[in-house]
């Protein structure tokens, strides 16, 4: 119960924060659901790859990145929203295929993700949010 009071207080806040500030609600719930999902499978990767578990930290970032389609889905059936197709829609698409890409590619030609291909990645995912950001700044 004081989750559900502090979440609904979050929330509340966060969107009147959005409004004033003129950030747009989609750019700061992907990040921050982005962020809030991933944060325990990022330890639990940091954790398998100093026991040399490597197989164990892909399998989990790779099942949590499923496991947040499957949320959105469910939310979906339960109460439909709609997106909104703009500028910020196309780069997250854009991007999104980008990443998913060179991350298949990278794993498949090496079998493995180098220290060089990781900074790329981490630098496309900058990019994308810096991207979002100049979209909203101006329109």
């Amino acid at each position: 119960f004081p989750v559900t009071i502090g979440t609904t207080v979050i929330i509340h806040v966060t969107t009147q924060l959005l409004q004033a500030v003129g950030i747009p609600q989609l750019l700061l719930g992907v990040v921050l659901f982005a962020i809030g999902t991933n944060l325990p499978e990022l330890i639990v990767t940091i954790r398998s790859w100093r026991r040399k578990v490597r197989d164990l930290s892909l399998g989990n970032l790779i099942g949590s990145a499923l496991a947040n389609v499957l949320i959105v889905g469910v939310l979906g059936l339960l109460k439909p929203y709609s997106i909104i197709v703009d500028q910020s829609y196309f780069i997250l698409v854009f991007m999104g295929f980008i990443i998913l890409g060179l991350v298949a590619l990278f794993y498949i030609s090496h079998s493995k993700l180098s220290r060089t291909e990781g900074l790329i990645l981490a630098g496309l995912y900058i990019m994308f949010v810096i991207t979002q950001f100049s979209a909203f700044a101006l329109a």
